[in-house]
């Protein structure tokens, strides 16, 4: 009860209406469509958040590249994707103003980039070597981010 209370307190002091997301159930022909995705944390501390929509479809657009300059929002965007994934397979209403996704079994991220100099790792190889793992584990229904500082 607890739980379901503190979801329902956070969708009401939104600054902007959270809304009840909508489940499909047809993974056959499923799509993750979100309209004016908006993280939940940087949306309650920044007065001028811009919200994102995300549009994928299966046999469409099955994946995005992300790209940009530094300090240009990537990281941000990705990581409204999961946070509203998330809440919307707990039973938490979402801050979007439409969203309707399948249900997806994992989200799998790899946050950051660094090296390990004392096992003669570079960054690069610890990218591929965290890829690759996220990669073995990975299914049609697991959203899979890949955060690097570029």
């Amino acid at each position: 009860m607890d739980v379901l209370q503190s979801f329902a307190a956070t969708a009401m002091a939104a600054p902007i209406e959270w809304i009840r997301p909508h489940i499909l159930e047809d993974t056959e022909r499923s799509a993750t469509i979100l309209k004016g995705i908006r993280h939940p944390c940087l949306e309650a501390q920044e007065a001028d958040y811009i919200a994102n929509d995300v549009s994928m479809c299966r046999d469409d657009s099955e994946f995005l590249i992300i790209t940009g300059p530094n300090m240009g929002g990537k990281s941000t965007y990705m990581r409204s994707i999961g946070c509203v994934v998330l809440l919307a397979q707990i039973g938490s209403f979402v801050p979007c103003s439409v969203a309707s996704l399948p249900c997806f079994d994992s989200i799998l991220a790899r946050l950051g980039a660094g090296d390990s100099m004392a096992r003669g790792i570079s960054t690069f190889m610890m990218e591929m070597i965290e890829t690759g793992s996220i990669l073995k584990v990975c299914t049609y229904y697991a959203i899979v981010r890949e955060l690097s500082h570029y």
